[in-house]
C-alpha cells in the first residue's frame, strides 16, 4: 500500500470515528482513533522504508494530521467533552506554526521538523484516545483537565523549540514586521 493510500484511509476513518461515537458505539471510536495514529506511523514507515515519499506526502500527511486532530477536538467540545480554551489554544498554536513555515516558504526556506512538533502530535493523540476512553470509564475529569493543560502548554513549548531551531528565519520575519 502506498504511503498517501494509508494517510486517505486516516482522513476517512475520521468520519467513522465521530459516527461511532454518535451512535454511541464508543469503544468503535475509541478502536478507529487507535487505528488512525496507526495509518499515520505506517505512512510515514512505507514512506522511508521503501523510499516512497514525495512532496505531495508530506504536505498531505501534515494537513490530514491537522484536520483529525483539530475536528475531533471540536467535535468534543460540541459534546461538552473538553475545554473551549483548550481547543482554541491548540488549534491557535498549530495556525501560528502554519503561518510561520507559509513565510518561510515564501522565503525559500525549509522549516526544520523538531523532535518536541512529533511529541506535541503524539501527546495531542493521547488526549483524543483520553477523551474517547471518558465516554466508556469513569476517568476522573480532574485529572484529563490538568492533562489538557499540561498538552497545551507542551504544545507552545514545541512552538518555541521550532522557532529556536529555526531562528534565521524568525530574525527575518521579525526584520519584515
Amino acid at each position: 500500500m502506498k504511503p498517501n493510500q494509508l494517510t486517505t484511509i486516516r482522513f476517512l476513518l475520521l468520519f467513522f470515528v465521530i459516527l461511532a461515537d454518535q451512535i454511541q458505539l464508543y469503544l468503535l471510536a475509541l478502536l478507529l482513533i487507535g487505528l488512525s495514529f496507526l495509518t499515520d506511523f505506517l505512512d510515514g514507515f512505507v514512506a522511508r522504508r521503501y523510499k516512497k515519499g514525495s512532496e505531495v506526502g508530506v504536505f498531505y500527511d501534515h494537513f490530514v494530521d491537522k484536520v483529525f486532530v483539530h475536528v475531533l477536538l471540536i467535535y468534543y467540545l460540541s459534546q461538552n467533552l473538553i475545554s473551549f480554551w483548550i481547543v482554541a489554544l491548540l488549534i491557535l498554536r498549530d495556525y501560528v506554526a502554519l503561518g510561520f513555515r507559509q513565510y518561510a516558504i515564501s522565503k525559500g526556506e525549509n522549516v526544520a521538523s523538531v523532535l518536541s512538533g512529533k511529541i506535541k502530535l503524539i501527546s495531542q493523540g493521547a488526549l483524543l484516545v483520553l477523551i474517547a476512553l471518558v465516554r466508556l470509564t469513569a476517568f476522573p475529569s480532574v485529572v484529563l483537565l490538568g492533562l489538557e493543560w499540561l498538552i497545551v502548554l507542551w504544545s507552545f513549548v514545541s512552538l518555541i523549540d521550532m522557532g529556536w531551531k529555526n531562528k534565521k528565519i524568525i530574525q527575518k520575519l521579525w526584520k519584515e514586521l
